[in-house]
């Protein structure tokens, strides 16, 4: 058998997709889009008939009460503007006149709307919505309502949405752990947010233990093992238990597949294995011989100092553009090609490439969720809805794959710092998420804490409690919805 190295190098070991285990249940509310869904018979298929109105009602269902109340007060003051003299209101108006008994010749405020429409349950404000957006005029209203609302989102959530209504499917990449567990709240949270549940083949806790012990086992960190994962759906391959190279059960389904983070550390260990990835398929064109423990530590050392110089100055910006490939090609070829005595043109060489499936820059592509820019998923999702056209979910074989904190959810989450030898006492330093991002060395925080306290850092660790607490993690949630702020862009606030 082919050694597993020569058959996905460059690309990272995988884990085994956790092939058909259900994540916990979601509400029937919202649906898991099967990965064979375009190819099943017409009558199992998920279609959305009518995306226009489904992306309204989805969108109204993650507004705050007020926020619900204002749409529809927004929709009624705009129906009184428009109403020609002596015409039978529309319902909207013509129920908050005869509910407030106030004269058909008195105009209605938008604070007496709003009022009215707070003293109804929510899922009755819903029924209201789903009835009056059937009138194009007012749809097209709403729409642009939920698009406003969009702009002051995390950005990964208008891209995923639009990746969502073109037909492809959405999974998460995250470092927690607990998947089937602690995070029943995360999951039925991310669910609301985008009108369908994720499904198992493509969520991914990094940290479990028991759903990616193959990535515990063979790759230390975080980024790599989220990059593992990404490779490994480009690929089409997984490592075993035995340390075999076999197909992946769910692998070599996707063309494209997105990555959507906000750490520095995960985007550049993503980067540095597509700039591996081309350098290795560049020598293996020009027949450089590599595959010696010499040659691969080299192989290694020229990536990571190209990764380094290009991160240091554009992040992952130009991680899709062909100009930053082409120019890395042109200096492997100038480096090596004298000495192999073989040369061929750097378009043939990526277009060779594609041909052979081995270009991974178009396959993964990644993207900073601090910079992602929103304005372009709103017009994708603005053309797809003005087709009125049904939607056959999952007919693109793409896919989007997210982190969770800070690029779609944003939770007060935090890490303390405590004695290992009494550990129930109060934490000695307390850091968030964000902090973490910009600083993700666990030693850094704890010298931080001895240099408080007096105490040992040896005596120290960082506890991850917090994301470990089944009833905290609920809490994080449910606070995160006051005032709609469980997805507010940060950088907007």
């Amino acid at each position: 058998m082919t050694p597993p190295s020569q058959l996905i190098f460059p690309f990272a070991k995988s884990t085994a997709a956790v092939a058909h285990r259900p994540l916990v249940p979601v509400k029937t509310l919202y649906q898991s889009v099967p990965l064979d869904n375009a190819s099943l018979p017409a009558h199992e298929r998920i279609v959305i008939h009518d995306p226009a109105s489904k992306f309204c009602e989805d969108r109204f269902a993650n507004l705050t009460a007020r926020g619900q109340a204002t749409l529809l007060a927004q929709i009624t003051l705009k129906q009184q503007a428009e109403l020609p003299p002596a015409t039978k209101p529309p319902l909207l108006l013509g129920a908050l006149r005869a509910k407030l008994a106030v004269p058909s010749d008195t105009p209605i405020s938008a604070e007496m709307a709003t009022s009215f429409f707070l003293d109804f349950p929510p899922n009755q404000m819903g029924l209201f919505l789903a009835r009056e957006i059937r009138k194009p005029e007012i749809r097209e209203f709403v729409l642009e309502r939920c698009f406003d609302d969009l702009r002051c989102q995390l950005p990964a959530v208008a891209f995923t949405l639009s990746h969502l209504y073109a037909g492809g499917f959405y999974g998460l990449l995250t470092a927690r752990e607990g998947r089937d567990h602690e995070h029943r709240a995360q999951l039925e949270t991310i669910s609301q947010i985008f009108g369908h549940a994720p499904i198992a083949e493509l969520t991914y806790y990094v940290n479990d233990p028991l759903l990616s012990k193959r990535l515990a086992g063979r790759f230390s960190g975080t980024a790599s093992r989220k990059a593992a994962v990404l490779t490994n759906f480009a690929c089409g391959l997984k490592e075993n238990d035995e340390g075999f190279v076999v197909p992946m059960t769910v692998g070599k389904r996707f063309d494209q597949i997105h990555f959507i983070d906000d750490e520095d550390k995960n985007l550049k260990e993503v980067l540095r294995c597509l700039v591996r990835g081309v350098i290795t398929h560049v020598f293996d064109k020009i027949g450089w011989v590599y595959r010696t423990p010499q040659m691969e530590t080299l192989l290694n050392s020229k990536a990571d100092t190209l990764t380094e110089a290009e991160f240091a100055t554009n992040k992952v910006s130009r991680a899709g553009d062909l100009c930053f490939w082409s120019s890395l090609i042109d200096t492997l070829l100038s480096e090596y090609t004298r000495q192999t005595g073989l040369y061929q043109d750097r378009d043939k060489l990526i277009a060779d490439l594609i041909a052979e499936k081995r270009w991974m820059p178009d396959t993964i592509r990644v993207y900073d969720g601090r910079t992602l820019a929103i304005e372009p998923s709103i017009d994708t999702l603005r053309a797809i809805f003005h087709e009125n056209k049904p939607i056959l979910m999952g007919a693109s074989p793409s896919v989007v794959f997210n982190d969770i904190d800070r690029t779609i959810l944003a939770v007060d989450a935090k890490f303390y710092v405590i004695d290992k030898n009494d550990p129930d006492a109060e934490p000695l330093l307390v850091f968030n998420q964000e902090q973490f991002a910009q600083e993700p060395r666990e030693e850094v925080w704890i010298a931080e804490a001895a240099n408080r306290s007096g105490l040992s850092a040896e005596n120290l660790t960082v506890s991850w409690a917090h994301f470990r607490d089944e009833e905290q993690i609920s809490a994080d949630h449910l606070l995160a919805f006051h005032k709609g702020g469980i997805t507010k862009n940060p950088h907007l606030s």
